[in-house]
């Protein structure tokens, strides 16, 4: 694949063949990475609130972050990631594989291990996301990894 190509979207379970780093001896490694758009129907018909955040490097993003699947699955991971970055009110959101959208593979360069993306979407209701942006600040992350 050429580096401005982008790679095709895979389902979980292909993408979960890849492995994650030091499964395979020999094989190139894998990390992956989940991330979640968290959305909210407003009062007003026909809008939605999405729940972005502002990353440490000035870019926005939805939450999440790296997994170890030695350790634990996709979505324990992405609810460890999500407490971390939107505080208490993450503990009520329930992410399940029917929430999984697709993953990309990008593979690594020379000694680098590629990164395999997951993607969930997960609608809640309003109220749910009023208090993840009010938990916000108590997150552990918050002004570190995110803002």
């Amino acid at each position: 694949m050429r580096t401005d190509e982008r790679p095709p979207l895979l389902s979980r379970a292909a993408a979960l063949a890849l492995g994650g780093t030091g499964q395979r001896r020999g094989a190139p490694g894998w990390r992956h990475a989940c991330h979640v758009l968290l959305y909210a129907p407003l009062p007003a018909a026909g809008i939605r609130h999405f729940g972005m955040q502002l990353r440490f490097d000035g870019r926005f993003g939805f939450p999440g972050g790296l997994v170890e699947l030695a350790e634990e699955s996709l979505e324990a991971g992405l609810h460890r990631e999500l407490r971390e970055e939107l505080g208490p009110a993450a503990d009520r959101l329930r992410l399940g594989r029917r929430h999984h959208r697709g993953a990309k593979a990008w593979p690594g360069s020379g000694s680098d291990v590629g990164l395999v993306t997951h993607f969930y979407i997960r609608r809640v209701r309003w109220e749910e996301m009023a208090a993840i942006e009010r938990g916000g600040p108590r997150a552990p992350e918050h002004g570190l990894e995110v803002g």
